[in-house]
């Protein structure tokens, strides 16, 4: 059974949703299940089915002939255990939109909010007006196995994440500097008997940049506590070694990639040598911020009044 890991979900974004007006965004139900679509605050509507590709659906390349991987449409492409939101967060789970700060919008579907147990009662609209995750999120990814621990940074060992040849890198893309990170096997939910729960948890030791994109990179150098080798998802290889697929968010992807490769061998991870990379986008300012000035400006005005 899939399991959709839900650790941090509560920081999708760094806080609620700003004055909308007369705008709004939902997920009806249609037969107990999604609606064919989701209203977006700029009113446009997306397919949930092509939603969390990182992408809109125009302009993707033609498949046609390619390989093919037979991917769980609601599970993140890059999944290599019964986590299935994992890699996480993700652009894959976003939608372009041209109205937002970021030019994108989170796009999770109730699909995505599953637990061993069954469907969880999480309503995906209150994620999904924000433009990116909470500056402040943690990220997780799960490979089915336990890392080395000696491969792991603790809390008085951030600065050492940033010395050159270490296996997990996070970057921003666009001004190439690295993130000082905690990094720790997560116990949640394994301690209450789910099989195959073994997440790493990445924790940025600094709040990221308000608006930008990120690179979260991890080395092939990477083991397990056995010190055997962690698997390479087939989607992610196809991705690296540029094979071409027949799975329409990948190809739509694929042109968001070269930063995110760049980006990562600017710092020390070549693309040769990733395990696994993804790109993650922080919320803008606007929105992180926006709900805390709003308050403060009718404080204001009450004061003065």
């Amino acid at each position: 059974m899939r399991q959709y890991s839900l650790a941090g979900w509560l920081v999708l974004v760094g806080c609620g949703p700003p004055d909308m007006g007369n705008e709004k965004i939902w997920v009806g139900p249609s037969g107990g299940g999604l609606d064919d679509t989701i209203e977006t605050p700029a009113g446009t509507t997306e397919d949930p089915e092509d939603g969390d590709s990182g992408s809109s659906d125009t302009g993707a390349p033609e498949t046609g002939d390619g390989l093919e991987l037979g991917l769980d449409p609601n599970c993140s492409p890059f999944t290599m255990a019964d986590d299935c939101m994992t890699p996480w967060p993700s652009v894959f789970h976003t939608v372009e939109d041209p109205t937002s700060p970021t030019g994108l919008r989170l796009n999770y579907s109730r699909d995505n909010f599953y637990s061993p147990d069954g469907v969880l009662p999480v309503d995906p609209a209150m994620f999904n007006f924000a433009d990116g995750v909470s500056p402040v999120t943690p990220i997780l990814v799960n490979f089915g196995r336990d890392i080395n621990p000696d491969q792991l940074w603790g809390p008085l060992d951030a600065d050492d994440s940033l010395l050159d040849n270490v296996p997990i890198v996070l970057v921003d893309i666009d001004t190439g500097e690295r993130v000082p990170l905690l990094t720790e096997m997560d116990r949640n939910q394994r301690d209450m008997g789910y099989d195959g729960r073994h997440a790493l948890v990445i924790r940025p030791m600094a709040p990221l940049r308000m608006g930008a994109r990120y690179a979260v990179g991890l080395s092939t150098t990477l083991t397990d506590t056995e010190g055997s080798p962690l698997t390479v998802s087939p989607a992610f290889a196809a991705i690296r070694d540029g094979v071409i697929t027949t799975d329409a968010r990948l190809e739509a992807a694929r042109s968001r990639y070269e930063a995110v490769f760049s980006a990562l061998d600017g710092a020390g991870l070549a693309r040769a040598d990733l395990l696994v990379a993804w790109e993650l986008p922080v919320a803008s300012e606007s929105q992180v911020l926006g709900p805390i000035e709003s308050m403060m400006a009718v404080a204001d005005i009450e004061n003065a009044a």
